[in-house]
């Protein structure tokens, strides 16, 4: 958990030069400027889909590398599965001597 916390941390870094603009100005950003467009909201889940599984969404125009890429990072987050475990299982015998039936000296 602390290496997640540490790329959040750089992300954010990274990311200051901008963010903090873009909430210095939150007050003068209008809304969106093409609402009266026909397909404003946005696209159907099967273009979605049609859009990833083609390497469209994040490589418009070539070669799909930057999908691959986003694929391979979805499945490298995803922590291998446990070994499975060996258990052994040790057989214990118990032995109670009773001192009173001659186990032991006498006095």
């Amino acid at each position: 958990a602390m290496w997640l916390i540490q790329i959040l941390g750089v992300a954010v870094c990274a990311n200051l030069f901008w963010l903090v603009r873009f909430v210095s100005h939150v007050a003068v950003q209008g809304g969106l400027p093409f609402k009266h467009w026909p397909n404003f909201k946005g696209n159907s889940y099967t273009a979605l889909s049609h859009y990833i599984i083609g390497g469209h969404l994040f490589d418009h125009l070539g070669f799909p590398l930057i999908t691959l890429l986003a694929f391979a990072g979805l499945f490298a987050m995803h922590p291998p599965p446990p070994p499975p475990r060996v258990v052994q299982r040790v057989s214990t015998v118990a032995v109670t001597v009773d001192a009173s039936s001659g186990g032991g000296a006498s006095g």
